[in-house]
């Protein structure tokens, strides 16, 4: 959450003054690297780990009942 936070309002102050200090730049790099990072594991444990074994464990409704579900988290 932290992360998210940082990089979002370093993207709006970019936005807004047009401009990032360099201290700023460089923070702004590191975050946004850290939450690829994050996000690239999270990812990969999803599609090796989870989602197979969720494909062996739950039936098809139950599987499209919870991807409704995701879809109606991302609106």
């Amino acid at each position: 959450a932290d992360l998210h936070e940082s990089v979002d309002w370093l993207f709006t102050t970019w936005v807004s003054d047009g401009v990032l200090n360099p201290s700023d730049q460089q923070r702004l790099a590191f975050n946004t690297a850290s939450l690829k990072k994050l996000y690239e594991e999270h990812i990969e444990i999803e599609e090796t780990i989870i989602f197979p074994n969720a494909r062996g464990a739950l039936s098809l409704q139950a599987l499209a009942e919870i991807g409704s579900e995701f879809d109606t988290r991302r609106k």
